[in-house]
Parts: C-alpha cells; sequence; structure tokens
C-alpha cells in the first residue's frame, strides 16, 4: 500500500501524519518500504506480523 492508500483505508489521518508514522514502522522493522518507484509503497514484515498477532502494546481503532 501507499501512504495514500493507507491514509484512506484507516481515514482521520493526514498525509503528512500517515508519512511519519511510515516511516518510524519502517525505521523499527515492522514494514518494508519498496523505493523503486513513487509514491513508495510499504509491506509488513514478519516482526510486523508477530506484533500485531500478540496484541501485545497494539491499540485498536474503530471506525463508526
Amino acid at each position: 500500500m501507499t501512504s495514500r492508500d493507507i491514509e484512506v483505508t484507516f481515514g482521520g489521518r493526514s498525509r503528512e501524519h500517515v508519512s511519519r508514522l511510515m516511516k518510524k514502522l519502517f525505521r523499527d522493522g515492522y514494514v518494508d518500504r519498496n523505493t523503486t518507484s513513487r509514491p513508495y509503497t510499504y509491506m509488513i514484515t514478519e516482526k510486523g506480523r508477530e506484533r500485531v498477532s500478540s496484541n501485545e502494546g497494539v491499540v485498536y481503532a474503530v471506525s463508526h
């Protein structure tokens, strides 16, 4: 997904907010970033999958 796809999917956050979040998740190893084209695309890593499946420290967002 691109930052824009993520912004639309999860709604309510600005493009800049989503971009900063994705950069942090990339730095922390939770997502990979494909920089061969613009906009960048992001894919969850095994570390990210483990983090989400553990439910430890995960905050769930609910859209109405």
